[in-house]
């Protein structure tokens, strides 16, 4: 029962990213789903029913210019914070020669 809650949950969201984000590129519907190469009645329910299938994602995100990770997820910058400081702080190794 859980599960089924996690992933009506995740599907909502994730459609609701859809719309979000076509809304954000000031396309309509119709526009988005030309672009993807769909018919207009399917995309619609990519916004509101259905997630976006894996095979339109790439170029859904390029059209938005959204990152995948933040697609899908819905967050940003997945990387752990003391990670990203290990990293930034490395010392860069100087070229002998």
């Amino acid at each position: 029962m859980k599960a089924d809650q996690d992933e009506q949950l995740f599907n909502n969201e994730y459609c609701a990213r859809t719309r979000a984000l076509r809304d954000a590129r000031g396309w309509t519907a119709e526009q988005m789903a030309t672009a993807l190469g769909v018919p207009p009645d399917r995309y619609r329910k990519y916004e509101y029913r259905s997630p976006l299938p894996a095979y339109l994602v790439e170029r859904f995100c390029l059209i938005t210019g959204t990152e995948i990770d933040y697609f899908i997820t819905g967050k940003t910058n997945r990387t752990p914070s003391i990670v990203r400081e290990v990293i930034e702080t490395k010392p860069k190794h100087k070229k002998v020669g």
